[in-house]
């Protein structure tokens, strides 16, 4: 069964209690839906808010200033950095914390079947496909 679009992801509300965040710059848009973060310029897609470095997790600024117009948001510890970057901005005491309770909600709404792969070739294949 295909989940519809629009409830996929997480309100403005749902993502500050999931994270233990505070909005900063908060969305102005009722419809305003995260889909998830992004950690990795590879991987960014969609509806995804930008996981802004404090630390070593997360993007750096350069790529911030690039992908930020694109992103639903910006997550970060250190969010003064960010406020004038025309998206809302949810400020996190955690980086890590705040992804691992996104990833645990994201993974208990998943209803379908989990595969895991394992060994020492074909994890990197298979995760592409």
């Amino acid at each position: 069964m295909v989940k519809d679009i629009a409830k996929c992801g997480w309100s403005p509300d749902e993502a500050e209690a999931l994270t233990s965040g505070r909005w900063i710059v908060p969305p102005d848009d009722g419809g305003w839906r995260m889909t998830g973060i992004c950690a990795d310029v590879t991987q960014f897609a969609e509806g995804q808010m930008l996981l802004a470095r404090a630390g070593k997790y997360g993007l750096g600024p350069s790529v911030i200033g690039k992908l930020h117009a694109r992103s639903v948001g910006i997550i970060t510890e250190s969010s003064e950095a960010y406020v004038d970057y025309g998206v809302p901005v949810l400020e996190i005491a955690d980086t890590y914390e705040a992804v691992m309770a996104l990833a645990i909600a994201a993974r208990e709404q998943f209803s379908g079947c989990v595969v895991g792969v394992s060994g020492s070739v074909g994890k990197t294949s298979a995760g592409a496909m």
